[in-house]
């Protein structure tokens, strides 16, 4: 069911994530969202993430548009401003 799909961790350098993304990488693409500590796992990727402009509520963060523009998304939910 979960062959090939992405999934992302945030917290990739937590406990919970890196057990579960390591139990995963042969049904699914895991992906480790890391914020300060370099991890790395086989068969997984690692992308470094700011979520501090999500906690903020910043709407022009061009780093993070630019890296994951869902505009071609259908499933796209927008959040309530």
């Amino acid at each position: 069911m979960l062959e090939n799909t992405p999934i992302l961790f945030t917290g990739g350098s937590g406990l919970l994530a890196l057990n579960w993304a390591q139990a995963m990488r042969d049904r699914c693409t895991p992906t480790l969202g890391l914020h300060e500590r370099n991890i790395s796992l086989d068969q997984t990727y690692a992308k470094k993430i700011d979520l501090e402009s999500v906690l903020r509520g910043d709407e022009s963060d061009a780093d993070f548009d630019a890296e994951f523009d869902a505009s071609s998304d259908e499933e796209n939910f927008e959040a309530d401003e």
